[in-house]
């Protein structure tokens, strides 16, 4: 039983022809040499409480983001994840057996192209036995 966990994560990625602080300019505008070709970032929060001896509740977001001006179609695309789910230990009760329950939904938007955005939702459940 772990009372209460809680993580941070992000990260910056970025693909430019040259060394140096580049900038990402106007889309589909030609820029200068330090026009950056790609670009993503990433950044999630990640909590986990114990309600009791037994159950877990856990939560999750997360934020995504892709940016090019030099494709056919100039990529701005931004993804947001939210996510629950609640883990049961049955050690004691069900000699060994666990259940896991997640739901989660998934924005992909699209600034650039509205047609390739899209919504997904999703629900899991999974156990383990161990004996």
């Amino acid at each position: 039983l772990l009372p209460f966990e809680l993580q941070f994560f992000g990260e910056t990625r970025d693909l430019a022809p040259q060394a140096g602080l580049p900038t990402f300019g106007e889309p589909g505008v030609a820029g200068q040499a330090n026009l950056l070709y790609f670009t993503q970032g990433y950044g999630s929060a990640y909590a986990r409480y114990g309600l009791n001896k037994y159950l877990t509740l856990l939560g999750i977001y997360a934020y995504e983001e892709w940016k090019s001006n030099h494709s056919f179609f100039p990529m701005f695309t931004n993804i947001y994840e939210y996510g629950v789910g609640l883990d049961i230990d049955g050690n004691e009760m069900l000699t060994g057996l666990s259940l896991f329950t997640r739901a989660r939904i998934l924005y992909w938007n699209d600034l650039f192209l509205a047609r390739r955005e899209m919504n997904v939702w999703d629900f899991s459940v999974g156990s383990s036995l161990s004996f």
